[in-house]
Protein backbone atom coordinates (compact mmCIF):
# COMPACT_ATOMS: atom_id res chain seq x y z
CA UNK A 1 0.00 0.00 0.00
CA UNK A 2 1.74 3.28 -0.64
CA UNK A 3 0.37 6.46 1.12
CA UNK A 4 0.69 10.17 0.13
CA UNK A 5 1.04 12.81 3.00
CA UNK A 6 0.77 16.79 2.24
CA UNK A 7 2.98 18.57 4.74
CA UNK A 8 1.66 22.48 5.65
CA UNK A 9 4.90 24.37 6.53
CA UNK A 10 3.05 27.08 8.93
CA UNK A 11 5.80 29.58 8.29
CA UNK A 12 5.90 29.77 4.86
CA UNK A 13 6.19 33.37 3.57
CA UNK A 14 5.65 32.82 0.07
CA UNK A 15 2.26 30.88 0.50
CA UNK A 16 0.81 31.17 3.73
CA UNK A 17 -1.79 28.50 4.17
CA UNK A 18 -1.11 26.70 0.55
CA UNK A 19 -4.69 28.52 -0.26
CA UNK A 20 -4.32 30.93 -3.07
CA UNK A 21 -5.66 29.86 -6.26
CA UNK A 22 -4.38 29.13 -8.99
CA UNK A 23 -6.93 27.85 -12.05
CA UNK A 24 -9.89 28.11 -9.63
CA UNK A 25 -8.45 25.99 -7.02
CA UNK A 26 -6.45 26.37 -3.75
CA UNK A 27 -2.62 25.55 -4.49
CA UNK A 28 -2.86 22.88 -2.17
CA UNK A 29 -5.16 20.79 -4.32
CA UNK A 30 -3.32 19.95 -6.81
CA UNK A 31 -1.19 17.71 -5.36
CA UNK A 32 -3.73 16.12 -3.48
CA UNK A 33 -5.82 15.70 -7.06
CA UNK A 34 -2.84 13.83 -8.43
CA UNK A 35 -2.22 11.62 -5.11
CA UNK A 36 -6.05 10.56 -5.15
CA UNK A 37 -6.36 10.10 -8.87
CA UNK A 38 -3.48 7.42 -8.58
CA UNK A 39 -4.03 3.72 -8.94
CA UNK A 40 -1.36 3.04 -6.68
CA UNK A 41 -2.48 5.51 -3.55
CA UNK A 42 -4.60 4.21 -0.97
CA UNK A 43 -4.89 6.93 1.31
CA UNK A 44 -3.87 10.87 1.22
CA UNK A 45 -3.49 12.51 4.61
CA UNK A 46 -2.65 16.28 5.43
CA UNK A 47 -0.30 17.65 8.14
CA UNK A 48 -1.29 20.94 9.03
CA UNK A 49 -2.37 22.79 12.08
CA UNK A 50 -4.01 25.47 9.70
CA UNK A 51 -7.80 25.59 9.97
CA UNK A 52 -7.89 26.94 5.93
CA UNK A 53 -5.32 23.81 4.79
CA UNK A 54 -7.30 21.64 7.06
CA UNK A 55 -10.35 22.38 5.14
CA UNK A 56 -9.02 22.02 1.79
CA UNK A 57 -7.45 18.88 2.49
CA UNK A 58 -10.88 17.92 3.94
CA UNK A 59 -12.66 18.92 0.73
CA UNK A 60 -10.24 16.68 -1.39
CA UNK A 61 -10.26 13.36 0.72
CA UNK A 62 -7.59 13.74 2.72
CA UNK A 63 -7.12 12.69 6.93
CA UNK A 64 -5.74 15.60 8.88
CA UNK A 65 -2.73 14.26 10.90
CA UNK A 66 -3.11 16.69 13.35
Amino acid sequence: MIVAILIDPDDSPDFPDNTAEVLGRPLAAYPLLAAKGSDHVRRVYAQTAGPNLARVAAQYGAVNLT
